[in-house]
């Protein structure tokens, strides 16, 4: 039964350290050997786990489709929900109500400020959200400007095609 990966990538570090310190031209043969079959065990799992993560992309560009199509016929039904609505607030006279033993029809009152000028509008009624300029900063942090509040981190992803 073969090893996991990281057990694998952990058995090859000692096997490599008594690879340079051997001066035994048998030792080396034998070491080297078990460091060619890891190495084939390695390249099998990581095209293993290259697959996997194929697999995973291919669902999730399914599942995304899905996910638009359904979108889609989502809108259509509300646009019919709502053309039918405004069909029945036509039908159905303002504070007349309907029922039968299936469904109730009936209106009710309800208020909202809308905004009509914002610039008239009191601070104290205005909600300010804030969130920093994340690609400005990096900008300038990549021109050697120090950004207070903010810290350049270097990230390595890993690619897989």
């Amino acid at each position: 039964m073969s090893k996991p990966l990281y057990e694998i990538q952990a058995a090859l570090l000692p096997l490599i350290k008594r690879l340079e310190e051997t001066t035994d031209p048998l030792e080396y043969e034998l070491i080297m050997g078990e460091i060619d079959k890891l190495e084939i065990d390695k390249t099998q799992k990581l095209n293993g786990c290259c697959a996997y993560v194929k697999q995973l992309r291919a669902d999730i560009e399914t599942i995304a489709n899905e996910i638009t199509r359904l979108k889609d016929r989502m809108l259509k039904a509300q646009n019919a929900e709502s053309k039918f609505l405004d069909y029945m607030r036509m039908c159905l006279p303002l504070q007349e109500n309907f029922k039968s033993a299936l469904h109730t029809i009936s209106w009710r009152k309800s208020e909202a400020a809308e905004p009509v000028d914002m610039s008239q509008i009191p601070e104290k009624y205005l909600h300010m959200t804030w969130s920093p300029d994340r690609a400005k900063a990096l900008r300038d942090m990549r021109a050697g400007e120090v950004v207070p509040g903010f810290q350049l981190v270097v990230r390595n992803s890993l690619q897989v095609k």
